[in-house]
């Protein structure tokens, strides 16, 4: 049994041997040989078998994937193996030449330029720089594994990861583009490192980064303005979430600031806007990491409206025939809202129905109408004025009605009755007059 190929020592899957019989022989069959393997573990299958003379044929065999010597024997027995005659074959032969089976090692080849440094601030993926790889006779798949701050892509840049797979195809992976770039959620410094590229049985290859930098993301945070009214004191301090942020990436989070109100916090700060009154610092908490940012604080506005004061006029009482008449200076309400121990002096006082002298008894409610507050040590402009009218009250006026003597002379009856106009009234108003009374005697 000689080898169709030269060479003992063979890489491709298809070989085979020449069997050279002495004489013409029938029953030859692939399932009369059989292997033996002589060092290593090859895995060899006939794939056919060729004669044109029935005396020389050509086995052709497939060698497997596993590395190792072997050598093809004809079968001891069972093989059915005759001559012309019907004589069986006696033996089989097994000093047939041997074949090495060199199974070609995984490789993985990296190709184009060298990485140069790539820059980026944080928060935003840096430009991509691309390379190739390759890889043959592969038994698993190539993975490239970025370091620590890069990503790398196989698809052009549609997704990018810390790692991605390439599948061989039939062990052979082809000039393949990579791109790898600074990632968005790399943190601020400096970063290096080889991109490995591996893959089961490979001999891995480490392709170098140059040094890359991520520098920070300018952020601003600026202070909402602060609206208050007159009187109320603004106090500052740490936990404030009264702020925009501007700048933030990746999702990220400001939990709170420290905040200071300077002029126009106090309570007896007037009405008005108090530009870059309200400071903030100290920007703490959330998901943020502020080494990563370059942080400028803006400062907010306090913003003092008007203090709600209402002017209630006080009732006013009178008789019957009393004339109430209007003042210009009035003491007579009661104010509500006043802030910082502020005074109000005076209020012009009106009349309505139920002022005049004839106004019958009763109340008249909301009669009594104040207006045009001054004096005293508020400021009119800090405050937002309503006035409440109050009541005219008017009580019964004391009449009294007094009878006249009577004079008679001894022995006359006097005989009382209605219609009688002997008396004398005290108190009426307005010019009235009373008609007569009934007198009892």
């Amino acid at each position: 049994m000689i080898r169709t190929h030269g060479s003992a020592a063979f890489t491709s899957s298809g070989v085979g041997y020449t069997v050279t019989f002495s004489e013409a022989v029938t029953g030859v069959g692939i399932n009369d040989f059989s292997f033996t393997s002589t060092n290593g573990s090859p895995n060899p299958f006939v794939t056919g078998l060729i004669t044109t003379n029935n005396i020389v044929f050509t086995i052709n065999l497939n060698t497997g994937s596993n590395a190792g010597k072997f050598r093809l024997d004809l079968k001891n027995s069972g093989t059915g193996i005759a001559d012309a005659a019907g004589n069986a074959i006696t033996q089989g032969f097994t000093g047939g030449e041997e074949y090495t089976v060199q199974i070609p090692d995984p490789a993985i080849t990296a190709g184009g330029s060298a990485l140069t440094a790539m820059t980026t601030n944080y928060g935003a993926a840096s430009a991509s720089q691309g390379f190739t790889v390759s890889g043959s006779n592969l038994t698993a798949n190539l993975i490239i594994t970025a370091p620590n701050g890069f990503e790398v892509s196989k698809d052009n840049g549609v997704t990018y990861g810390v790692s991605t797979s390439i599948t061989p195809v039939s062990g052979t992976v082809a000039s393949t583009s990579i791109l790898v770039r600074l990632a968005a959620t790399t943190s601020v410094g400096s970063y290096s490192g080889n991109i490995v590229l591996a893959s089961t049985g490979a001999t891995s290859v480490n392709l170098a980064t140059a040094s890359s930098t991520v520098s920070q993301r300018a952020l601003t945070i600026t202070a909402n303005n602060a609206n208050k009214t007159y009187g109320v004191l603004l106090v500052g301090g740490s936990g404030s979430v009264a702020f925009t942020p501007t700048g933030l990436r990746n999702g990220e989070t400001i939990g709170s600031v420290t905040l200071a109100y300077g002029t126009g916090a106090g309570t007896n700060a007037g009405v008005g806007t108090y530009t870059g009154s309200v400071a903030p610092s100290a920007a703490i908490g959330g998901t943020f990491t502020a080494s990563n940012y370059s942080i400028s604080y803006a400062a907010g506005n306090i913003i003092v409206g008007t203090a709600t004061l209402s002017i209630a006029a006080n009732n006013v009482n009178k008789t019957y025939g009393q004339v109430l008449a209007g003042s210009s200076s009035s003491t007579a309400f009661t104010p509500s809202g006043l802030q910082n121990g502020e005074t109000v002096g005076s209020v012009s006082i009106a009349y309505g129905t139920g002022a005049a002298g004839n106004a019958a008894v009763g109340t008249y409610t909301g009669s009594v109408t104040p207006s045009a507050l001054t004096g005293g040590t508020f400021n009119a402009s800090n405050y937002s004025i309503s006035y409440a009218t109050g009541n005219i009250i008017i009580g019964a006026k004391a009449l009294t009605i007094t009878s006249n003597n009577t004079n008679k002379t001894y022995g006359m009856l006097l005989v009382g009755g209605t219609g009688s106009a002997a008396f004398t009234a005290s108190g009426l108003e307005n010019g009235e007059t009373i008609g007569s009374v009934t007198l009892a005697y």
